[in-house]
């Protein structure tokens, strides 16, 4: 009897059979993802949040790629060029309206747990795998900020996922082979990336530096002769047999396992270096770190031992891949930079300099949040729809470290490969939020450090498992049944409890709608007594902040609307291209924000000013955030002081006729959002006919509009 062909047999069986249990788990989790976010997508896009900041930025930007509009020759934009071409494309089959980008945003949510738990499989057990995957697409702050942060959270967690392999151990090759090349080709990988991370502005010199990387790169590679073994995990590649002290190594860790690991690793890096370019290289510089410090650990334990070891290192193949990403993303940018215009790019790469924005000391920023919102115990205004924040999970990741690196396992080869996975997913947390650390932002907590923050969590659960079945079945006992069950009964209290919310909602809150054609959205009506603006509490004296104003808008779009040609130009100021696209007219400049953190020269006021003179522009809108030195924590600067120049000419040319919206009242990003209306003076009857009217139409502006928000204390 041949005991290796029956042998084969079972193993395949057993292959197959576990191919279909994570099939349908991908399945389920799928399911268990609509279900949970469906309801959230259902409420934005009935209730959604409106900001005139980021949300008419990108809205407006999507629209005018969907038109033919080109990256950084037509526009400036702080992140790549990937957001704009996908939403682009789906504008043009789709339509534009914040219902189809609300739509795509539900679709990318979807794909993002889908892909974090094949990710996140690959480390932990299918149940851990699934809640981290739930929880990574829960910390996604709703329809309120930018779209692209989840497509880079969905190409950061692919790249964790693909980068398993290596952290499961080489068992088939010893540190004394290519020695010294992995820390090499790590001293060039970070030092490329931080040099370009730190410089953070595109020259000539770029591309030479990148061809002469990618040249060293391949030369050192091919002028080694010896091939590396593969023996890496490509599936839980962390854990044990459970009561054994033996790795479990299925099939499929050679040859085309590890092609297809290295060739999803660089194509993530890939996308995340189209879709914002500094968090792509800081992922490149990680992995450059943890290249020089994996090849330092490995060789120094090696010549203490004298003997053969585990090696963490990606195969040589994988760097090539590596180098090719890192290529192809410069010859993509290359691309769209032989047509760009120089103040697009400065406007586009602002890393540092004057237009680097700074939200003060980090660590305060995060103590302050999480103590507020640890204070508030998690509850859901309605607002900001979500259950956890990225503070909690960022805090999580840290505890979750912690554990990993102190109890790394009772096996001298689990508590290796938990030590650099724990190392490696810790070093990348850092580099991942180096936005936060280097300015405070605490939005890149969530957006860029969740997926490996996550990651740690995953492993740290899937880990304690282990251990506590480990320890049971060396005593003998058994585990509680009910507690293999405790988890998956979590997620489901979390989603019939996020249904509930949003029935509850529905019950309590009237839905206003958006009537413009572009809108497809409604907006909730606030609750009685609320006290939250754009995010931040208020004094006594503006409690009466009315959240998301459904009517304003409305009523802003229809004035655009019928009082405007299409395709007319308006102009609206200093952030709020919102209503250029709700209405489908253009800007008269392709410069979008007018503020104090956006560094308009004098050379753009007098650009703006032409472009006001050629069309010409005959509508103006100023929102009330103009007038206020500093809305929603951000120094945007008043306006009158910013753009003086442009200013000047709006009041010498233009005629003050009315105000809409809740112009009176402090603005904040999301709420008591109103516009002061300015129309072209004229000799003609008809204009000067047209702006009595307005006067008499439209709500008159308060006498000291001008000076309002001079004397207000912008952190209030």
């Amino acid at each position: 009897m041949d005991h290796g062909n029956e042998q084969k047999s079972v193993t395949d069986r057993v292959g197959r059979v576990d191919g279909r249990r994570r099939l349908v788990l991908a399945v389920l989790t799928g399911l268990v993802a609509v279900l949970f976010f469906l309801p959230i997508a259902l409420q934005e896009a009935e209730t959604a949040v409106i900001s005139q900041g980021d949300h008419g930025r990108d809205l407006y930007l999507y629209d005018v790629v969907a038109k033919g509009g080109i990256y950084l020759r037509d526009f400036g934009y702080i992140y790549g060029p990937l957001s704009l071409e996908l939403h682009g494309l789906v504008f043009r089959f789709f339509g534009a309206s914040i219902k189809t980008a609300l739509a795509m945003r539900a679709v990318l949510l979807v794909l993002l747990v889908i892909v974090s738990y094949l990710s996140y499989l690959r480390y932990a057990r299918p149940v851990p795998a699934a809640i981290g995957a739930l929880l990574v697409a829960s910390v996604q702050l709703p329809f309120w900020h930018t779209f692209n942060h989840i497509i880079i959270s969905i190409g950061i967690v692919s790249f964790i996922g693909a980068a398993a392999p290596w952290l499961a151990g080489d068992t088939k090759r010893t540190p004394d082979e290519n020695t010294g090349r992995g820390m090499k080709l790590g001293v060039l990988f970070a030092a490329l990336s931080g040099f370009l991370l730190l410089i953070g502005k595109f020259k000539t010199g770029f591309s030479l530096l990148i061809i002469i990387g990618l040249y060293l790169s391949v030369r050192r590679i091919i002028q080694r002769n010896r091939r590396r073994g593969t023996g890496a995990d490509t599936s839980a590649h962390l854990r044990e047999k459970r009561g054994s002290g033996t790795v479990e190594t299925p099939e499929g860790n050679t040859g085309a396992g590890m092609r297809t690991a290295g060739i999803f690793a660089a194509f993530s890096v890939f996308l995340v270096l189209i879709a914002k370019l500094n968090i792509g290289l800081s992922l490149l510089f990680g992995v450059g770190l943890y290249l020089s410090c994996a090849r330092i650990i490995e060789w120094n334990r090696y010549r203490r031992t004298g003997t053969g070891s585990f090696s963490f290192l990606p195969s040589r193949r994988t760097l090539v891949l590596f180098c090719g990403a890192l290529g192809a993303a410069a010859v993509l940018y290359g691309c769209y930079l032989v047509r760009a215009s120089g103040d697009e790019v400065v406007r586009s790469f602002p890393y540092t300099g004057a237009m680097k924005q700074d939200f003060g000391n980090p660590f305060v920023g995060y103590v302050r949040n999480l103590k507020f919102h640890s204070a508030k115990s998690l509850t859901v205004d309605g607002v900001r729809y979500k259950f956890l924040r990225g503070e909690f999970v960022f805090t999580a990741g840290i505890f979750a470290f912690i554990f990993l690196i102190v109890n790394g396992g009772y096996s001298a080869v689990n508590r290796l490969r938990i030590r650099f996975a724990s190392g490696f997913l810790g070093l990348l947390v850092v580099v991942l939020v180096h936005e936060w650390l280097a300015g405070g932002n605490i939005y890149p907590l969530a957006f860029y450090g969740a997926p490996a923050a996550v990651a740690l969590v995953v492993l740290a659960i899937d880990h304690a498992v282990t251990l506590c079945r480990v320890r049971f079945d060396k005593s003998g006992k058994r585990i509680f049944p009910a507690g293999r069950f405790l988890p998956p009964a979590i997620v489901g209290l979390v989603v019939l409890a996020n249904l509930a919310h949003v029935a509850k909602q529905r019950y309590e809150r009237q839905i206003h709608l958006l009537t413009m054609p572009r809108g497809g959205a409604g907006v909730l009506s606030p609750n009685r007594g609320e006290t939250r603006g754009s995010g931040g509490a208020v004094s006594d004296s503006r409690a009466d902040c009315v959240v998301n104003p459904a009517e304003a808008f409305n009523r802003i779009a229809d004035f655009i609307m019928k009082e405007t040609d299409s395709g007319e130009r308006v102009l609206t100021l200093p952030y709020t291209v919102i209503h250029n696209f709700l209405a489908d007219r253009p800007m008269p400049t392709n410069h979008l924000e007018f503020m104090k953190i956006s560094v308009v020269s004098p050379e753009d006021e007098r650009k703006v000013t032409e472009a006001m003179e050629r069309y010409p522009v005959r509508l103006v809108l100023l929102s009330n955030e103009g007038l206020y030195p500093a809305v929603g924590g951000v120094d945007i600067g008043r306006f009158p002081d910013v753009c003086r120049t442009i200013f000047e000419y709006i009041r010498e040319n233009y005629e003050v006729v009315g105000v809409i919206g809740e112009f009176d009242r402090f603005p904040g990003w999301v709420g008591n959002h109103g516009v002061l209306v300015f129309w072209r003076k004229s000799d003609a009857p008809e204009e000067k006919e047209r702006i009595e009217r307005y006067k008499k139409e439209l709500r008159r502006p308060p006498a000291d509009w001008l000076t309002r928000g001079s004397y207000i204390d912008a952190h209030e």
